[in-house]
């Protein structure tokens, strides 16, 4: 539950921030290019969120196997798996930006507006 929480509040700060805006105002010519935006956005939201857990983990008396199981479930969640639209990454991408926010725990390790293609597929 803590993770669909800290995702959700991710994109509270992002729009807290002007991200949310900056996204929406963004220029789409195709759904592809739409897709690739959307899934920068969503990514971000997972780093941001995980940023968060490592704020708060060790205080809620998490273990190692909580937060393995963590990284399961979004690996486990990738468009790939459960949205054909390709909208929030692939579970390999999903689980890579969620680790790099807990390791990093700082919102500066979330920017995935400047990673390449590949990182946020």
């Amino acid at each position: 539950m803590l993770h669909l929480i800290a995702h959700e509040y991710a994109h509270h700060v992002q729009n807290l921030t002007g991200m949310w805006t900056a996204y929406k105002d963004m220029p789409a010519r195709t759904k592809t290019q739409a897709l690739a935006q959307s899934r920068r956005l969503e990514l971000q939201a997972d780093c941001l969120g995980a940023v968060f857990m490592a704020s708060v983990w060790s205080s809620q008396n998490y273990r190692g196997e909580d937060w393995k199981e963590v990284v399961d479930h979004y690996r486990g969640s990738g468009d790939e798996k459960v949205n054909k639209e390709r909208s929030h990454g692939t579970g390999k991408n999903r689980a890579a930006w969620l680790q790099r926010g807990f390791a990093g725990a700082s919102p500066a390790a979330c920017n995935t507006w400047t990673a390449p293609a590949s990182r946020v597929a």
